[in-house]
């Protein structure tokens, strides 16, 4: 059915509860104290239902020392009543509450002139223009204007068919599929346990479901949905911008109050930071000051936080800026969400705007680049701020999940708005900007060749400690990705956990006598191809040859393959323990060569069709055999092996 959420706003004792009774027949006043004082204290809930639809109504209080109540009826409304008396007309909690709609991004709405029964005709034209002058150059400029009198039931007749048209269009609701129920009542039943309502924001809950009690502590936080009600009728799923009452099961009441939200897990984390935009009351008579410590209001929410204003903008009444909020406590909200400053003393509204950023890190007042970052992320294109998302993340990546949160919009867009010519996908599901990416590249590359020139006789530079001494704290899966795309493109060379660059060559750092030993060295396996000399006759027990050996794997010029068959003797132990075969790299390159040109993919080959093509015995092709294997080139089915086709060919050429 379609579905309106009216807030009914305005001045103490401008009629607003009297007028909610004549349109529903339900009382919103609850309490005896409300009763008695004849306000209403807290939050009162109504609603009209018709062939076309149900009409929601929140009843929120006007009086000043209610103000908190006001702003967290007003989440999630979206048409609203503005109630002037035609006896009074506009009133100073009429002007807060009305400017305080604006700030929460209500953009429909009608004038209700309530007792128009009390007054002269004069004088209620007196007050249609006051209002007419009031709502001047806002969102409720030219909005219709209602006289209703409670004792009057045409005009209240004519009011509710008014209502009753907004459902034929009905606001669309944005549901990215993440539920954010921001809590304005909790309370214990008999039989029940813990019952907590709100006015449901996005995504649907159901019967059974489990969400996360925000910002609770993460022990307590997952609880599970034992029954649901909307409208006092139980219901299997509630969806967005239903009042709902939910039923929680195995919950103390000291564990969930007002202000906290029923989230999906994993949507939201508890932060003491948020980047927002905000804008300043048109006539407001002082300006904030940077530091200064104000009452921040949003969904059900209150907290005192520091306001630290962003940039170097001169501010002036009515201006929009860009600050953080230094929470005092841990809170939770949505990308988008909107929110309410109000003054420590004297107690008024600064101003409002929506949140941007749930989950920054502080700022530096004059950074500009983060004004400029929080300016896109203010832009209604949902492709901006996308792109804005992935560029501030750096070198650290972000998950398309991350994406689609911080942008609060369904997982599957993310995805379709980025601009593929500038980012660069480090794994399915994790994207980093191509600027970013093409800048870490350089620092990687300029990082290896410093460490080459400071240690001329190591072979490359760890990789742990290459990932250590670049900035940024770079993501593993992104280092990963890096190193991966930096060898495919030769711009690196790995062996193992070590990484140097293609041309550089450790042994021109030996002195003559060094290089002289190790070239016999190299020559000794060059000149034995596919069969090489045993180890331990070309290293004679020499230490110095054992050295510069070691230097000639590490650089890749030798290619040991452990033969895991035969163990060696014990003099003869290589530091592996098993007896090492060492061949020539150019010899396994020959060989993978002849092997390419016999036996092209689909073809098969034997053990005994490659000891015939490349003239060796079985003992040195079968290690030849499972080395490739290894390494990816080859594959083994059965007795017989294929060339796979998507091996390296450039570790195989020259």
């Amino acid at each position: 059915m379609a579905h309106v959420t009216v807030g009914v706003l305005g001045h103490v004792d401008h009629g607003k509860t009297s007028l909610i009774r004549a349109l529903t027949g339900i009382e919103t006043d609850r309490l005896r104290e409300e009763k008695e004082r004849g306000l209403s204290i807290v939050l009162g809930y109504a609603w009209l239902e018709s062939e076309k639809g149900v009409i929601d109504f929140i009843d929120v209080p006007g009086h000043e020392d209610f103000i908190r109540m006001m702003i967290a009826g007003s989440t999630g409304i979206d048409y609203t009543l503005l109630l002037v008396a035609a006896n009074e007309g506009i009133k100073p909690q009429t002007e807060e509450h009305f400017n305080i709609a604006g700030f929460l991004g209500i953009h429909n709405g009608l004038v209700v002139i309530t007792k128009s029964d009390l007054v002269s005709r004069s004088k209620r034209a007196q007050v249609r223009h006051e209002i007419r002058n009031f709502t001047e150059g806002t969102f409720m400029r030219g909005a219709q204007i209602v006289e209703t009198s409670i004792g009057d039931e045409r005009s209240i007749g004519n009011l509710r068919g008014m209502l009753e048209k907004q459902l034929l269009n009905p606001t669309e609701r944005k549901n990215i599929g993440k539920c954010y129920l921001p809590l304005d009542r909790v309370f214990t039943m008999a039989g029940f346990g813990v019952v907590a309502t709100g006015t449901l924001r996005n995504g649907d809950l159901a019967d059974g479901q489990e969400v996360e009690i925000m910002p609770r502590d993460s022990r307590e936080r997952r609880v599970r949905i034992r029954r649901l009600q909307v409208h006092n009728q139980p219901e299997t799923t509630a969806h967005p911008g239903q009042r709902v009452a939910v039923n929680l099961r195995n919950v103390n009441r000291e564990m969930i109050a007002r202000g906290d939200a029923l989230v999906s897990p994993g949507y939201l984390r508890p932060t003491r930071l948020l980047d927002v935009e905000l804008q300043l009351v048109d006539r407001l008579p002082r300006l904030p000051k940077y530091g200064e410590a104000v009452r921040v209001l949003f969904g059900t929410c209150e907290v005192s936080a520091q306001l630290r204003i962003l940039g170097h903008k001169r501010l002036e009444p009515g201006s929009t800026c860009m600050a953080q909020f230094v929470c005092r406590r841990d809170v939770a909200a949505p990308v988008g969400e909107r929110f309410i400053v109000r003054a420590m003393s004297p107690v008024t509204t600064v101003g409002g705007g929506r949140i941007l950023d749930n989950a920054p890190v502080k700022h530096r007042r004059s950074d500009q680049g983060v004004v400029t970052r929080l300016q896109s992320l203010a832009s209604n294109s949902a492709a901006e701020v996308i792109q804005a998302l992935v560029h501030s993340a750096g070198s650290r990546g972000i998950s398309l999940a991350e994406l689609s949160a911080a942008a609060n919009i369904p997982g599957d867009e993310p995805g379709r708005l980025l601009d593929e010519a500038k980012i660069v996908f480090v794994q399915p599901q994790q994207v980093m900007s191509k600027s970013a990416f093409d800048a870490l590249c350089d620092e990687t590359l300029t990082e290896i060749g410093r460490f080459h020139k400071e240690n001329p006789n190591r072979t490359g530079q760890p990789l742990s400690e290459l990932r250590s001494r670049l900035r940024g704290d770079v993501d593993a899966v992104v280092f990963r990705f890096l190193i991966e795309y930096l060898d495919s493109h030769d711009l690196v060379r790995t062996n193992k956990n070590i990484i140097r660059l293609p041309k550089f060559n450790p042994l021109r750092s030996l002195d003559v006598k060094e290089q002289k030993l190790a070239e016999e060295i190299i020559e000794s396996f060059k000149s034995g191809g596919l069969k090489p000399p045993e180890l331990a006759e070309v290293l004679q027990d020499d230490p110095e040859r054992k050295r510069l050996y070691h230097l000639l794997t590490e650089t890749g010029e030798l290619v040991p393959i452990h033969n895991r068959a035969v163990k060696s003797p014990p003099d003869k132990r290589d530091s592996g323990g098993y007896r090492a075969t060492v061949f020539h790299r150019l010899a396994i390159k020959g060989m993978v060569r002849k092997l390419e040109q016999a036996y092209p993919a689909p073809g098969t080959f034997t053990v005994a069709d490659v000891r015939k093509l490349v003239d060796t015995s079985r003992k040195f092709a079968i290690p030849l055999l499972e080395h490739l294997d290894s390494l990816r080139v080859t594959l083994r089915v059965g007795d017989k092996r294929k060339l796979l086709p998507n091996f390296r060919d450039d570790e195989f050429r020259e």
